[in-house]
């Protein structure tokens, strides 16, 4: 996880906020997580805030197939929340904001992760003037308080509405843009716990507010736009086989015949003591090696093959292995440098310049591994993630925004 680097100077523990270990009237910071490369396709710019203030937010064009998951991310201007960090705002009763959904990269209605772009409607969280700023690393904008918070960062509650959740004051330091960071009370984190039964997907870091009012003072209403509802159809695993095949020669798929022996399968599996999703144990064993959308997406070979060589030249530049066996034993180390989820297995890569590498956990779900350590994706069932990467990556063939590869998070 990373830092709020200028808003928040301290170290770790870097955990997730436990609401048994924090007070009703306890206030944190949290500590939005980075995007992957993976996760982030692009910049659509800056937006204007709707406050008016002339405070400008980020907006990406994010791959909501592999989201992974964290409730608060770091988006430059504003914070990035989940769609459960949402919900708790509302449940909480918490005013005085807007969430706006980023947008996935194509129309479709992937199944994944919803992330919105939050927004301070009115009044928002200042720093109490007692505690001192640090010298500012970058030159004043316009915009934005100069410099970062002192630590421990203490908020004067003069101003503010008694909200359990809030948003800071802009702030002018972070790559000289203005930016908030985004504060919550205990109370907040107990009804987070409460309504999802887990705790917060992100670090944070201790704070402290004088001043606090009595009783809740006015506030304007919070503001939420919904986020577009992800597919709910099941293809079967004979109608993902027949898409492919009707389309090989339009998207570029190479589909080798089968091979000779489907032990492989079932080796690995039992190496794993897992079993293989229907979608997958089919695909697998249909084709020795597919390799979809001119290499965007592949499926590692049970057998060796006539032609692999060629095959495997389009990715040298990581060594994707020909063989389904030996996926399984370069995915730690030195080599690819993945971890992955006990029992997972590997069953094909995603065409990055670094190691993308696609596995299915023993629930059946499938999750991207990237090198680092990162564990992206939502983890859907096999069909569903198959038929929503076909259908982006279509759209991305049929919109022209060819190779595939290089649109669509590929």
């Amino acid at each position: 996880m990373s830092r709020i680097r200028d808003f928040v100077i301290t170290a770790a523990p870097w955990a997730a906020p436990d609401a048994s270990q924090l007070a009703d009237d306890a206030w944190i910071v949290l500590v939005p997580t980075h995007y992957n490369d993976a996760e982030t396709l692009d910049t659509l710019g800056l937006a204007p805030s709707p406050t008016g203030d002339a405070f400008e937010r980020q907006v990406y064009t994010l791959d909501r197939k592999v989201l992974c998951g964290d409730d608060v991310r770091f988006g430059h201007t504003t914070p990035h929340a989940s769609e459960a960090f949402v919900r708790a705002l509302e449940a909480a009763g918490v005013r005085g904001w807007s969430a706006t959904p980023l947008p996935h990269a194509s129309p479709n209605a992937v199944r994944g992760e919803a992330l919105y772009l939050l927004d301070a409607l009115g009044a928002h969280l200042t720093l109490d003037a007692s505690a001192g700023n640090d010298t500012p690393r970058f030159a004043p904008k316009t915009v934005g308080r100069a410099g970062f918070p002192a630590h421990p960062v203490v908020f004067d509650g003069a101003s503010w509405t008694g909200d359990a959740a809030g948003l800071t004051e802009p702030f002018a330091s972070y790559f000289n843009r203005p930016w908030r960071g985004l504060a919550v009370r205990g109370d907040f984190v107990q009804t987070f716990e409460r309504l999802h039964g887990r705790r917060l997907r992100c670090a944070f870091v201790p704070a402290a507010m004088v001043n606090a009012p009595a009783t809740p003072r006015a506030a304007p209403p919070s503001i939420r736009t919904p986020a577009t509802a992800p597919w709910t159809a099941r293809p079967t695993p004979s109608e993902l086989i027949a898409r492919i095949v009707a389309h090989a020669a339009k998207y570029d798929h190479h589909l080798p015949p089968p091979a000779p022996s489907l032990d492989a399968l079932d080796r690995v599996a039992a190496a794993h003591q897992s079993a293989w999703p229907e979608a997958l144990r089919s695909l697998l064993s249909q084709w020795n090696g597919a390799s979809l959308h001119g290499g965007a997406i592949g499926f590692f070979a049970l057998t060796a093959r006539e032609g692999a060589s060629e095959l495997a030249g389009r990715h040298a530049h990581f060594g994707v292995p020909d063989d389904l066996e030996a996926a399984q034993l370069r995915s730690g180390g030195a080599e690819w440098s993945l971890a992955r989820p006990e029992g997972a297995m590997l069953f094909g890569w995603r065409c990055e310049e670094s190691p993308a590498i696609w596995c299915v956990d023993r629930d059946g779900l499938v999750r991207l591994l990237e090198q680092g350590g990162a564990a992206l994706g939502p983890a859907i069932p096999a069909a569903e993630w198959l038929h929503d990467q076909l259908e982006d990556l279509a759209y991305a063939a049929d919109a022209g925004a060819w190779p595939a590869s290089k649109w669509l998070g590929v």
